[in-house]
């Protein structure tokens, strides 16, 4: 059940002017998985072109495209299968920001755009609007509005799951089924915040937010059929559908603390409440979203230590708190990570880290939608990086 992966990552950057630059990044990665009698494997090509460059005395303009390929092929059992077994699919995208420099050093305002286009999806637009002022050099306000959408995953269009029996006279299979028409979701994002400098040392961000989900995944009923093979029985096809909706709000503040040139420290809490409903015309009783409001922590929080003990060496400690998960039954729980790099060369950096120290092992998520992923629990694990820039 352990994945086998890897992944290679180049960039490329080229100063064209004072005032403009170029860059080109390319990713790749493989990954096998094997579990539960199924074998699972994704490769992911990604190459981006970004451009940035200064317009005029108050524009600030960044545009780039984007293009990746994403091939897999999953082999399944006969109760959870793909139809088609492989596929691959191809991402087209594209995006331009400027910032506008409205009043110099007070008002800033960021207009922008992504658009995006799956070989299954229409191109899909994805604005915002951002606008910041500075009436002091200690604090900024500022307030945004942005619109995102979610791609339907490969579950979401080609699976088929034989979910559940019930025995009987006339025995039921509930069978789960991809939708090839399913649409994205989407999210309309508002956020509002205040940053604000303690002397010369601390600041505080604090930023409040409201998001407003219109068409959220869900499973629709469909008419129940009467099935011969391999015995009779009454078949109740389930079908991805977007019939939820929902809106959630929170609020998130973060400290930083630079208590010499050498060590800075960062404190973290967060608040957030989701609602989920069904959309008129829903007849599901395994509405995916319903139990997604106790799936969530409220309550989360961080303290985080960034140590250069020399120039050499740093040393990064990490501690974290998460709040339980009602609908899933986990309790909370209390972890700590840290981290040792060295950097030999200004070319070469390797580091060794320890996650979990506390060796605690507990439960992050548990969903019954995805059976590759269908829990997992988390104990003490390290890891060496090493890193060589060219």
């Amino acid at each position: 059940g352990h994945p086998a992966s890897f992944d290679l990552q180049a960039k490329w950057t080229r100063t064209l002017s004072d005032r403009s630059e170029i860059s080109l990044q390319t990713f790749g990665a493989h990954e096998q998985r094997i579990e539960d009698g199924i074998d699972a494997r994704n490769s992911t090509f990604d190459i981006e072109l970004q451009h940035s460059f200064a317009a005029g005395e108050r524009n600030s303009v960044l545009w780039g495209l984007e293009s990746r390929t994403i091939q897999d092929r999953i082999v399944g059992t006969p109760i959870f299968h793909f139809t088609p077994a492989g596929r691959t699919d191809v991402l087209t995208a594209g995006f331009i920001s400027d910032d506008i420099s409205l009043l110099p050093g007070r008002l800033e305002l960021s207009v922008g755009t992504k658009i995006e286009k799956y070989s299954f999806t229409r191109w899909q637009p994805e604005p915002s609007i951002r606008l910041a002022w500075t009436p002091n050099e200690n604090q900024t306000l500022w307030a945004s509005v942005g619109r995102a959408v979610r791609i339907p995953s490969r579950f979401e269009r080609d699976i088929r799951l034989d979910a559940g029996a019930l025995p009987g006279p006339l025995p039921v299979l509930l069978q789960v089924n991809g939708n090839q028409q399913v649409a994205s979701e989407t999210l309309v994002a508002y956020e509002a915040g205040h940053r604000m400098r303690l002397g010369r040392k601390i600041s505080l961000d604090t930023a409040a937010y409201y998001n407003r989900y219109g068409t959220l995944r869900s499973t629709q009923q469909l008419s129940p059929q009467f099935v011969l093979e391999p015995r009779p029985h009454l078949l109740v096809p389930l079908e991805y559908d977007q019939l939820a909706q929902g809106s959630s709000l929170g609020v998130e503040s973060i400290a930083n603390w630079d208590i010499s040139s050498r060590w800075r420290m960062t404190s973290s809490y967060s608040f957030g409440d989701l609602k989920v409903q069904s959309k008129p015309g829903n007849n599901s009783t395994l509405n995916i979203y319903r139990s997604v409001p106790g799936s969530l922590p409220k309550h989360q929080a961080q303290i985080r230590s960034y140590w250069d003990i020399s120039r050499n060496l740093q040393l990064d400690t990490a501690a974290y708190y998460v709040d339980r998960l009602v609908a899933q039954n986990l309790p909370s729980y209390t972890t700590a990570d840290l981290r040792l790099g060295w950097r030999p060369t200004s070319s070469l950096q390797i580091s060794v880290g320890v996650n979990n120290i506390f060796n605690k092992i507990h439960g992050e998520w548990i969903t019954t939608d995805d059976v590759l992923y269908r829990g997992r629990e988390f104990g003490r694990t390290g890891t060496v990086t090493a890193l060589w820039k060219f």
